[in-house]
C-alpha cells in the first residue's frame, strides 16, 4: 500500500518522504518543498483551519510515537 502524504493533507508542491539507511529506525520523514518561509507558513496556517484537520490528526497520532523535532533547513545547491 503507497500512501501519499502530500495529497493527504492537500500539498501540491513537490514532497519527499524519506527513511533512515543508518539511525533511528522507524522514522519517516516528510519534506515539502516551499518558495519561502512566508509560504510555508500561509499552508500550515490554513491546513490547520481545514475542516478535515481535525480527523486527519486523529488518525495520525494513533500512528506516531509523541517525540522528535520540527525542523526547517535551508539546501543550498
Amino acid at each position: 500500500m503507497v500512501f501519499d502524504a502530500g495529497k493527504a493533507i492537500g500539498f501540491r508542491g513537490t514532497a519527499r518522504v524519506s527513511i533512515p539507511s543508518f539511525g533511528p529506525q522507524g522514522q519517516v520523514c516528510w519534506e515539502g518543498e516551499f518558495s519561502d518561509l512566508a509560504e510555508c507558513q500561509k499552508f500550515w496556517n490554513d491546513w490547520w483551519k481545514l475542516p478535515t484537520t481535525p480527523a486527519h490528526m486523529k488518525k495520525w497520532n494513533e500512528l506516531v510515537e509523541s517525540g522528535g523535532t520540527s525542523e526547517i533547513w535551508v539546501l543550498r545547491t
